[in-house]
């Protein structure tokens, strides 16, 4: 576990400050689960710019990505999320192991 490097450290420190939010996070399974689709404000019961600050988290975390059509943004998981889940699994792996050895 410690020889992750500061980069590798950063990126899940952004990972898991991008997904600690409730909203954010039932955002980001529901795009696993649905692949893409749009995110609208009505379902969260919250206002569009609290919403659109959800969205901005999600993607400078490089968790979302979005696409325009027309007037309407539809969003999906970013391709760079491949990266981040081995990551995370390698990581929660290797802390699990560390667990059960205690």
């Amino acid at each position: 576990m410690d020889n992750l490097s500061a980069l590798s450290k950063k990126r899940l420190l952004t990972f898991f400050q991008a997904l600690a939010d409730p909203i954010r996070l039932d955002i980001f399974l529901c795009l696993l689960e649905e692949k893409q689709r749009r995110v609208t404000e009505n379902k969260y019961h919250i206002s569009k710019s609290t919403l659109s600050h959800h969205i901005k988290v999600l993607k400078d975390a490089k968790l979302i990505a979005v696409q325009k059509e027309g007037t309407t943004h539809i969003y999906s998981i970013h391709p760079d999320f491949k990266a981040n889940r081995e990551l995370l699994f390698t990581v929660l792996k290797g802390r699990e192991e560390t667990l059960y050895e205690e």
